[in-house]
């Protein structure tokens, strides 16, 4: 290297050495260095995003299939629900003969419409006592095991609301009769009174709004078991076509129970209520003859269904 070269080459080891030189190619080093990290992140976002559009697309492909496999469910358990072989096809064709040719209010006079019923009053105390002796046992059969139908009122909160039936449409059950001897006794007397129950509702119970099948009878309470809960509330309390109905032991209340109906037992006590269903005089003449018709059906359908064994008190072992 010639005495000039190497004079030059100093020189520019020199500038390259100073502090700003020095600084500038750090930045340049930093600046690439971002630029890098920048471009991995967002080649990393463009693949996360990917990744999630693909899995948006599989979950809403699976939602569509699911959602239409549903709907395929349902439509076909609406035409298993609404068949003419199931008792909901006829129960609505019965309902609408009914509505067009009785109009009633929702609450009507126990004296007018059931006379026979100032003899459960004369009796009060008899029947009283031995329902309460039967009904408080804890051996109550479940509403919706006797008839697998009432399940959705079971299922509405999943507290068990007792029945022990002592007639159905007719159709009697004499093992449960024998246990109330009173009762029997004016059933037995009443033909008219084509079902009676002893109903329980355990402290909380909620009945969902509903409506009863069968216009052609009246439905009678009379509270055997029912806790003051004040302000002239109790644990018997009716929801009947928008109006709110408290009852106390002993009044006997009369009433359609087709209208849109629901119950609620807001004590710490069980409720307990005898349930009727009356005949209805005022039906035309060819209504009644439909009356006793569906009646018929029903004790047949009670009788294939051996509902007298299902509905028997449970064993005190159980």
């Amino acid at each position: 290297m010639s005495p000039t070269d190497r004079l030059a080459w100093q020189g520019f080891r020199s500038w390259w050495k100073t502090p700003d030189v020095i600084g500038t190619c750090d930045a340049s080093a930093r600046l690439n260095k971002a630029v890098r990290k920048r471009s991995v992140r967002k080649k990393t976002v463009r693949e996360k995003k990917v990744r999630e559009k693909t899995m948006r697309e599989k979950s809403m492909g699976e939602k569509r299939v699911r959602k239409k496999s549903v709907h395929k469910k349902s439509v076909r358990q609406q035409v298993l629900r609404w068949a003419p072989w199931n008792y909901r096809f006829w129960r609505e064709i019965a309902r609408w003969c009914y509505l067009q040719s009785l109009h009633n209010p929702a609450v009507v006079s126990a004296q007018e419409h059931f006379p026979a019923s100032a003899e459960l009053h004369q009796a009060y105390a008899a029947i009283r006592q031995e329902t309460l002796e039967v009904a408080l046992s804890g051996r109550l059969p479940a509403n919706h095991e006797i008839m697998e139908q009432q399940r959705t009122l079971y299922e509405f909160d999943r507290k068990a609301w007792g029945m022990l039936p002592l007639r159905g449409y007719g159709y009697d059950y004499p093992a449960n009769q024998a246990l109330i001897p009173t009762l029997q006794s004016f059933l037995a007397r009443h033909r008219d009174v084509v079902s009676a129950a002893v109903s329980l509702f355990p402290p909380g119970k909620v009945l969902r709004p509903h409506k009863g099948p069968f216009k052609g009878v009246w439905r009678f309470h009379l509270p055997l078991y029912v806790d003051d809960l004040g302000q002239g509330r109790t644990s018997c309390e009716l929801l009947i076509d928008g109006t709110t109905y408290y009852l106390n032991e002993g009044e006997g209340f009369l009433w359609d129970d087709t209208f849109l109906h629901s119950a609620v037992n807001r004590s710490d006590q069980p409720r307990v209520v005898l349930l009727f269903d009356v005949f209805r005089r005022d039906q035309p003449f060819w209504l009644v003859g439909m009356s006793w018709l569906f009646l018929g059906i029903a004790q047949i359908w009670q009788h294939l269904q051996n509902m007298r064994e299902r509905a028997l008190l449970k064993t005190a072992a159980s």
